[in-house]
């Protein structure tokens, strides 16, 4: 049995220390919905299955939301999703159907794949707030 490596942990951690330390007043959060999948169970592979299945089910019903992004970032009244992602790595069906949901309620989500794609996504989104108002 292989050793499954864990990829996009590195990436998110880098990532949430860099927003936690530019941006201290802002409610910075992980949504960690991958830990349904990382339950006990033993070595029996179909008991384990019913128990993460169970798990799964309940965290469900207590507001677990599928393919929400990894972190997510409440600043100045604007809400960021970041979907952490290792290279060679792509968004399920219910990543893209929460991408949708975020802009459509002018929220702003995106796909990260170092610390450079988070500084560059948030340079980027900087550049478009809207002006409110005129110098005279």
């Amino acid at each position: 049995m292989g050793r499954n490596i864990d990829r996009e942990g590195p990436i998110q951690k880098a990532c949430y220390q860099f927003l936690r330390t530019q941006y201290p007043h802002a409610l910075v959060f992980s949504v960690p919905n991958e830990l349904a999948s990382k339950v006990g169970g033993g070595s029996d592979g179909k008991k384990r299955q019913s128990v993460i299945r169970n798990v799964q089910v309940n965290a469900k019903k207590m507001g677990m939301l599928p393919g929400m992004g990894d972190l997510c970032m409440l600043n100045s009244g604007r809400f960021y999703v970041f979907e952490i992602k290792a290279k060679g790595n792509y968004q399920q069906n219910n990543q893209k159907d929460v991408e949708r949901v975020v802009d459509a309620n002018g929220g702003y989500y995106f796909v990260i794949r170092s610390i450079d794609d988070l500084k560059e996504a948030l340079g980027l989104r900087a550049t478009i707030v809207p002006h409110r108002g005129t110098i005279s």
